[in-house]
């Protein structure tokens, strides 16, 4: 009786361990922090349970086991949490850094996550041993640990597209960025909303939540048709891809220039902040969060941002409204609507954004302009942050197109990305064609839409477009202005292509990290 039990709670681990990590877009923090907690109680209690003896095993399948485990550990760690979570976004906050700014709210259930997964892996691994030609079965586990890892799955990936004579080649489809205005062009005030995605826009589904921006369309240059290609699916990725026209390519393990967050952020490229600091506008952006997480300040400054406001110059300014990822939305709308009232004063132009947190899940973090009395902070139901940060950012623009000069500055609106998969909406979300949101409003811009398909490249050269600053060819990076008649990078070619060209191209991640920049007028 006592190893039937025994057996059943090694079993029950098993099973708990595959559903975490399979179903990980279902799993809710709160979930996992409970299974990181009971799930050692019970399996460290089923070990005790169950007599040590177990078939004799060579060295060689234990250590290729081991080591197959060892190498897949972290991801499915981070697939814990994060849900699907891409090879390109793991190498990156690898190297990057995610010590700084990382919510303690985070930081646990990460824990939790590691705990689960090693309850697992040594789950399988106990049940082996036991089996006939124990051996021969863990020889079997460790070959599917070792084909499931996205490392071997990407290294599998260029071989065929070398076998095939389809080696991918983008370094060749980068354009310079070359603007012949040699003077400044318009005003730039360009606001980031976190996961926001226009996908949204649905009232009987989602509740109304995206009803102000909505009803900012009428008035703005709506552009409907920009999807998430690879490698922009999370903020700094959205930033670099949004201002530079490439998606962030990660440096890889054994790329030829190991930068350090501190220092040159993709020197290879030309980015909106450095073609606008050359023609004297003043550069700023406000974020509620860290700005040292997740590389964002190397990248701003490397690119011509001159001055961060992040969450210790807002607290340090008196915002008292924080949540688990920083400065909430209303102060941090507030002390930016401040600071352009002040640029106005001046005849320097200006390129100003923003970056909202209150929609970054998994869980909503309403602003107090939100809240009732006794209203929590963190909402489960993420269209309660999505209507909150709305109304918000809704307010913001009303506000500011009386303190700015019609005629010369473009207000802008635009997703960082798509929603992450945990938040509570997403299912929902995923049943459409799912597009981010960019809206131009402003600026001499005839209202109107614009259907065109691309991605978050394409905000670039639009937006110099837009500045009277425009590109030769309407191109800037691997974007292309969505105001042209040229195609897209992205039209025609699958996000399984597009991914699989983007990893293997090693001279383009020489050359955007390495700093052989193309020439740039």
């Amino acid at each position: 009786m006592i190893r039937f039990a025994g057996y059943t709670g090694v079993v029950f681990t098993l099973l708990v361990g595959i559903v975490a990590t399979v179903l990980a877009d279902l799993v809710e923090p709160q979930h996992l922090m409970i299974a990181g907690g009971v799930l050692p109680v019970i399996y460290g209690s089923a070990l005790l349970a169950l007599h040590p003896t177990h078939q004799r095993i060579g060295r060689w399948p234990v250590i290729f086991y081991g080591v197959g485990a060892l190498f897949l550990f972290p991801w499915l760690v981070l697939r814990q949490y994060f849900g699907g979570f891409s090879l390109s976004a793991l190498l990156y906050h690898m190297q990057e850094g995610v010590q700084e700014g990382m919510p303690a709210g985070t930081i646990l259930p990460v824990l939790a996550g590691g705990v689960v997964v090693a309850c697992l892996l040594h789950s399988v691994w106990f049940l082996f041993r036991r089996l006939p030609k124990a051996g021969a079965w863990l020889s079997f586990a460790a070959t599917g640990l070792v084909a499931v890892n996205p490392f071997v799955q990407s290294a599998g990936m260029y071989a065929y597209f070398v076998v095939s004579g389809q080696e991918p080649r983008v370094l060749s489809d980068l354009a310079p960025v070359r603007v012949s205005q040699p003077s400044a062009g318009k005003n730039l005030v360009l606001i980031y909303l976190e996961g926001i995605e226009a996908t949204y826009d649905k009232p009987d589904l989602f509740e109304n939540a995206y009803q102000k921006i909505a009803q900012l369309a009428p008035e703005a240059l709506n552009f409907t048709g920009v999807a998430q290609m690879p490698l922009t699916a999370w903020t700094s990725a959205g930033l670099v891809a949004s201002q530079c026209g490439v998606p962030l390519v990660p440096r890889g393990f054994a790329s030829r220039n190991r930068i350090d967050n501190a220092q040159s952020y993709m020197p290879g490229v030309t980015c909106l902040g450095d073609v606008l600091t050359e023609r004297g506008y003043v550069t700023e952006m406000f974020l509620g969060s860290d700005a040292s997480f997740a590389g964002k300040r190397s990248f701003l400054e490397t690119h011509g941002i001159g001055h961060i406001h992040d969450i210790d110059e807002l607290i340090a300014g008196g915002a008292d409204d924080l949540g688990n990822w920083g400065v909430l939305d209303g102060q941090l709308l507030d002390a930016t609507l401040d600071r352009l009232s002040e640029l106005e004063q001046t005849d320097t132009p200006y390129f100003l954004s923003l970056l909202t947190v209150g929609t970054h899940g998994p869980a909503a973090e309403l602003a107090s302009e939100c809240r009732g009395e006794h209203t929590a902070i963190e909402q489960d139901d993420i269209l309660e942050g999505v209507r909150c940060t709305a109304e918000l950012v809704s307010q913001f623009v009303k506000a500011a197109q009386d303190v700015v000069s019609a005629e010369d500055t473009l207000i802008v609106l635009l997703s960082d990305h798509l929603a992450h998969p945990k938040v509570s909406a997403y299912w929902d979300l995923s049943k459409f064609d799912r597009t981010n949101t960019f809206m131009v409003l402003g600026g001499g811009i005839a209202p109107g839409e614009v259907s065109k398909q691309g991605a978050m490249i394409d905000a670039f050269p639009t937006l110099l477009e837009m500045m009277d600053l425009p590109s030769d060819a309407h191109r800037a990076g691997l974007g292309v202005s969505l105001l042209s008649e040229n195609p897209s990078w992205v039209e025609g070619q699958s996000d399984w292509l597009m991914r699989q060209r983007l990893r293997m191209d090693a001279d383009l991640v020489s050359h955007l990290w390495g700093g052989d920049q193309v020439a740039n007028d």
